[in-house]
C-alpha cells in the first residue's frame, strides 16, 4: 500500500469514528434565562420545523440569542441549535437533513444534529430538553457556543 493510499484510508476511519460518537458524552451546559416551551402538538407532523429563540446569560453578563430548531423525526422529537459550528450561518432542515447555506455542511436530525460531511466537523450545537404529553421544555445550551458568540 502507498502511502496516498494508507493516508487516505486512516482518514477514513477517523471521520467514521467521529461520525459514531455516541451522543452520551459528557458536555457541559448553560442554563437558558427563560426556558421555551413548544407545545408538542406544533411538531406532531413528522418532518415539519418549528422554529424558535433561545436566550441565555454569557460568563462576561452579557446576553446572547440563540435560533433553535425542533422537530418530529421518525424516531424521536429533537431541538437543535441552528447556528452551524463552521461559521454560525444558520442552517435549515432540507428534507431530512440539517444543511448550512453558506458552506454546505450536513447534519443529521435523527441522531441530534451530529455531523454528517462538510467543513464544520463537528455536530450542531446542542439544546438540552424534554419532551412532556403536551410540550417540549428546552432548558440548556451547550456551553461550547459561548466561546464562539465572545
Amino acid at each position: 500500500m502507498d502511502r496516498r493510499a494508507f493516508l487516505g484510508a486512516g482518514c477514513a476511519v477517523i471521520a467514521s469514528v467521529a461520525r459514531a460518537a455516541p451522543a452520551s458524552e459528557d458536555v457541559a451546559f448553560l442554563p437558558l434565562k427563560t426556558h421555551v416551551v413548544i407545545p408538542i402538538a406544533s411538531v406532531a407532523q413528522v418532518w415539519a420545523p418549528v422554529l424558535f429563540k433561545a436566550r441565555f446569560t454569557k460568563s462576561d453578563g452579557t446576553d446572547s440569542i440563540v435560533p433553535g430548531l425542533a422537530v418530529r423525526t421518525p424516531k424521536a422529537v429533537t431541538a437543535v441549535c441552528t447556528y452551524c459550528p463552521h461559521e454560525l450561518c444558520v442552517i435549515r432542515l432540507d428534507g431530512q437533513t440539517l444543511r448550512c447555506p453558506c458552506h454546505f455542511s450536513l447534519f443529521d436530525p435523527e441522531r441530534e444534529g451530529s455531523w454528517i460531511s462538510g467543513p464544520a466537523l463537528r455536530r450542531t450545537y446542542r439544546f438540552r430538553f424534554n419532551v412532556f404529553d403536551t410540550n417540549i421544555l428546552v432548558t440548556d445550551i451547550e456551553a461550547a457556543l459561548e466561546r464562539r458568540l465572545i
